[in-house]
């Protein structure tokens, strides 16, 4: 508590923050599982977030960023520390004279509609996730064909960059938006996975999922869907303890009947705080 308490009196009174303390987690992920996060703080807009980033190293504490239409998600017990979510104007797609203007929150599928069925970028449309999530697994010089322009929060604060340093920016900076190209230069790397996706894209694995009597299969409160191979669905008041369950059923199933040795691409975020309870290791 005197922790918490630290944090609070570190992020007091600054202007385009909201603070809150034992956010459920379940609230801001696509599985809609978890406890309450100690610390849960939300930002307007880049200078809100250059000085909570700056009043939380003051008292040595590190956020978690958490994404909408992610796979986030904390341990039942709940999540230690500070959860940063960037507001919805992070989230803003327009159209401007010279490009699609992006906010690294904007999902992929509206940056494709807002872009028109001729345009290039029209592609995204379909794609799940959002542009901050696809750009974290990209090697940094994807970041120069996909961004004429970017504004990022680096160690001294939140800059614009253009030219080659866009792709420099992507080894050590947070991405808050940007100007995409006209046309990506060059090829488009894959989509991001379905938010609630189990196991990593693999075609032999979801070749096996399609063959199995896996799809549909219930544990508790949560099941591998039907519709879409290898998400996870949860029925309503599904938990991590559910979900850990399904996922060591599923990889068990799986190695008996087709070989194969697969590892879970969900998993929670950070630790329980002091005094959550571990998960347990019992078997499903």
């Amino acid at each position: 508590m005197a922790r918490r308490a630290e944090i609070r009196a570190a992020l007091a009174a600054l202007p385009g923050v909201t603070v809150r303390e034992e956010e459920p987690v379940a609230r801001h992920g696509a599985l809609r599982i978890g406890g309450g996060v100690e610390v849960y703080v939300v930002v307007r807009d880049g200078a809100a977030l250059e000085a909570v980033v700056a009043a939380l190293r003051g008292v040595r504490a590190t956020p978690r960023l958490v994404r909408p239409l992610s796979d986030a998600f904390a341990r039942d017990a709940g999540l230690a520390g500070v959860l940063l979510r960037l507001g919805p104007a992070f989230a803003a797609v327009t159209v401007g004279p010279a490009g699609l203007e992006v906010g690294v929150d904007a999902p992929l599928a509206a940056i494709g509609v807002a872009a028109g069925a001729q345009d290039p970028w029209a592609v995204l449309r379909t794609w799940p996730g959002t542009l901050g999530a696809w750009c974290e697994d990209l090697v940094p010089d994807i970041w120069a064909r996909l961004f004429a322009r970017i504004e990022v929060l680096t160690g001294r604060g939140v800059r614009t960059l253009e030219g080659e340093a866009v792709a420099g920016a992507a080894r050590s900076a947070l991405l808050l938006g940007g100007r995409l190209w006209p046309a990506p230069l060059g090829p488009l790397p894959p989509p991001p996975p379905w938010p609630g996706a189990l196991f990593p894209a693999d075609p032999d694995l979801w070749a096996a999922l399609a063959r199995s009597t896996l799809p549909g299969v219930r544990l508790r409160r949560v099941r591998l869907a039907t519709e879409q191979v290898g998400l996870v669905a949860n029925l309503g008041g599904g938990t991590a303890r559910d979900l850990d369950l399904l996922a060591r059923l599923i990889q068990e199933r799986l190695a008996r009947d087709a070989g194969l040795e697969v590892q879970a691409r969900l998993q929670p975020l950070g630790r329980p705080p002091a005094g959550g309870n571990a998960p347990q290791e019992d078997d499903p």
